[in-house]
């Protein structure tokens, strides 16, 4: 029997301070995501964040509660079940924090199927970064040494340039929203810190093509000259930070490129002329990438842009930063700064194009890579793809 995984992010149990505050003790204690020392992090986490957050956070969790679950669990298991309708092929879902996490998700599935042939997981990250991908793979490598499954497992690399991933994202935001009407469209994405992209190039290629993210050689932000235009441009140049990764880069896990890959790719596709990328999600005082999704919602408006299309394309569904942070929050600040019109469009959710493609790529069988022991608690996944 061949048998196909997501791996989604994941949500809190409910709704409540205690489920928000025990799911954000578990987010953040991760060291992929904040990847201090143990005891920094314990006190950081644990005495500062959660206490100081929890309440806030479930004030906005209740916004989109729906009465026994959240829009990312119900959404992922949908697309479970679409992707299970196409590729005749069971399909499960599993979430790296919170409920449905792998240990039951992995009972089940050896419960329901005595003959396992294999187990295609697909982590529902396009890009890859410690945080994110990573830390989901070693989970995943992880149980499968507590469940003797490491022959079983196969993991889908990050598909943030595939070319179908690109059509099919492209569809969804045409399907959605008439782009003409609008004067920019916004791609943003969930921050990272400087730090991550550095621990990820392992081959020093941000210094050898004098990057600036700013860890490469350079100190000033530079426009790297490209076929299409990138940057709606009256006067904010400075405000916004050009794409600046080389495009001959052959840094595969530099987030930063693999976002502008895909931003330029779907932008082509879209046919768009006007449009930019910024981070959200900001946590902490550390150095993140920039430009931060607040500041570009500000300036946009004081700039001329008064109708903005929004897309997350590092989400696969949407979740509180869509639904709130974008949808609400993003929103209010938007139009505070003279913006008169302003969409965020879905994410893939569980449409039937994205079911559809799942469902071809499990079974072409291309762009899977294997997991070993050595994968438990290391980075050695870096060089798998």
């Amino acid at each position: 029997m061949k048998i196909i995984l997501l791996m989604n992010l994941g949500s809190p149990k409910t709704a409540s301070p205690d489920d928000v505050g025990a799911y954000l003790n578990e987010f953040l204690m991760d060291k992929r995501v904040i990847d201090l020392p143990f005891i920094l992090r314990w006190i950081l986490v644990k005495l500062v964040i959660v206490p100081g957050r929890k309440l806030e956070s479930s004030t906005l969790y209740k916004k989109i509660w729906l009465e026994n679950s959240f829009p990312l669990i119900e959404i992922t298991r949908e697309l479970a079940n679409k992707v299970s309708k196409f590729s005749k092929k069971p399909t499960y879902f599993a979430m790296r924090y919170g409920t449905h996490d792998l240990d039951d998700v992995f009972k089940k599935i050896k419960a329901n199927h005595k003959d396992i042939e294999s187990i295609q997981c697909f982590p529902l990250y396009p890009h890859y970064t410690q945080s994110s991908y990573e830390t989901a793979v070693v989970s995943l490598a992880e149980h499968c040494d507590r469940h003797d499954l490491f022959e079983k497992v196969s993991v889908f690399k990050p598909y943030y340039s595939d070319s179908k991933y690109i059509e099919c994202l492209a569809n969804s935001i045409k399907n959605s929203e008439d782009l003409t009407k609008y004067d920019h469209v916004l791609f943003t994405y969930h921050g990272i810190p400087l730090r991550h992209l550095k621990k990820a190039d392992t081959t020093n290629t941000c210094v050898k093509n004098d990057c600036f993210c700013p860890i490469g050689q350079s100190d000033k932000p530079r426009t790297i000259k490209r076929d299409s235009s990138l940057y709606f441009s009256k006067g904010f140049e400075n405000e916004i930070d050009p794409f600046n990764c080389p495009s001959n880069s052959d840094n595969k896990v530099c987030y930063k490129n693999q976002l502008e890959i895909t931003s330029i790719n779907t932008a082509k596709k879209l046919k768009l002329k006007n449009y930019s990328v910024s981070y959200q999600s900001r946590l902490g005082k550390s150095p993140w990438l920039t430009p931060s999704t607040k500041n570009v919602l500000s300036n946009l408006g004081k700039h001329g842009v008064k109708k903005l299309c929004v897309v997350a394309p590092g989400f696969s569904a949407d979740c509180l930063e869509t639904i709130v942070e974008l949808g609400e929050e993003g929103r209010e600040q938007f139009m505070e700064n003279g913006g008169l019109e302003y969409t965020v469009v879905p994410c893939l959710n569980a449409n039937d194009e994205w079911g559809q493609l799942i469902s071809d790529w499990a079974h072409d069988e291309k762009g899977f890579y294997s997991l070993d022991s050595k994968d438990i608690d290391s980075n050695s996944l870096i060089g798998k793809f």
